[in-house]
């Protein structure tokens, strides 16, 4: 291969690792761009999640006051949205919570080690399979004299490295300038995501919405929910799993974009945008939409099974499996 070929090639590559790092990233471009979804996971006792995530949000000039549950931010700076979602102490609820996180920020304490617990924690997350991990620790600050901190970042950072190798750094709530750093890699990093979620539709959902009324039967009630589709492009003939509620059938998919503060030609419009009273469709089942009974019918009777005899077995086939491919006799 020449020179001018090896130029080519490589030019290539870069172009094509581009363009897969643009269609990645697009879904999160725009003001109304869906939210990049970073899990708090507290591993020890007197980690303060709340706290954490007021630190970061100070740490880029951001005032929102942070709250238990979830808490959507947009930080200017970097032309981003961020919705943080704080995880309990609890493995059931650390696993709901990072399977559909961007970023897993793992929080741990400056003045107690992580127990047996924590360690069950991280190997749950690790296992259903995790996108980026960053590690924090809280508290460091508390620590005197200072030259007690280096030894205790060093010792943390063995202790994660153990579980996630590819972590280089432990950053410390109490400084803001890692804080900021921190910050940056949330809204310029991209995810790597997980294969097994990416391969799908899913969708957080950050809205639910009962109708006041219905005059249809209890059971044919429908319920609006909203969110942003991430993974594959969801069709509404297929079914949809709603977490364990079940499996139900799409009635509509209408976007749901927020309304934004830019000036109207006319005052009406702007009113109906506001209230969302224009709602594009984007998809509507047809004729071909998928329902329970066909992909998962009731089981039959076993009384027909019951009558047959072992003699009215099927013959077996003689013959030999080799290299993949399958040789008969001759006889056959």
């Amino acid at each position: 291969m020449s020179k001018l070929d090896r130029k080519n090639q490589a030019k290539q590559i870069r172009q094509i690792k581009h363009q897969q790092n643009v269609r990645t990233t697009s879904v999160f471009a725009g003001q109304n761009g869906a939210p990049r979804i970073v899990a708090v996971v507290p591993l020890c006792h007197d980690c303060d999640t709340s706290r954490a995530i007021r630190s970061l949000n100070q740490s880029v000039g951001l005032e929102e006051p942070a709250v238990e549950g979830r808490l959507r931010v947009r930080v200017d700076r970097f032309a981003q949205n961020l919705l943080y979602v704080s995880a309990e102490r609890d493995v059931i609820t650390a696993m709901n919570t990072c399977r559909l996180a961007d970023f897993v920020i793992l929080l741990l304490s400056a003045e107690q080690e992580a127990d047996e617990e924590a360690e069950h924690l991280i190997r749950a997350i690790e296992g259903q399979g995790v996108s980026n991990v960053l590690t924090m620790v809280q508290g460091l600050d508390s620590i005197r004299p200072a030259k007690r901190q280096p030894p205790i970042v060093a010792s943390l950072k063995s202790y994660i490295n153990h579980f996630f190798p590819n972590q280089d750094k432990v950053s410390s709530l109490d400084s803001d300038r890692e804080c900021a750093n921190i910050m940056r890699s949330l809204c310029t990093t991209t995810p790597k995501g997980v294969v097994w979620r990416e391969d799908r539709s899913w969708m957080l959902v950050e809205n639910t919405h009962w109708p006041e009324s219905s005059d249809t039967l209890p059971d044919s009630r429908e319920i609006v929910l909203t969110g942003v589709i991430r993974g594959r492009g969801l069709k509404a003939n297929r079914l949809l799993q709603v977490g364990d509620w079940g499996h139900f059938q799409i009635d509509k998919i209408v976007d749901a974009t927020l309304p934004t503060a830019k000036k109207r030609k006319a005052d009406e419009m702007s009113m109906e945008v506001e209230s969302g009273a224009i709602k594009s469709i984007l998809d509507t089942p047809d004729g071909d939409q998928d329902d329970m009974e066909e992909l998962a019918p009731f089981s039959e009777t076993m009384g027909d099974d019951q009558d047959v005899v072992a003699s009215e077995a099927p013959p077996e086939s003689k013959g030999v499996l080799l290299d993949d491919h399958h040789y008969f006799s001759d006889d056959e």
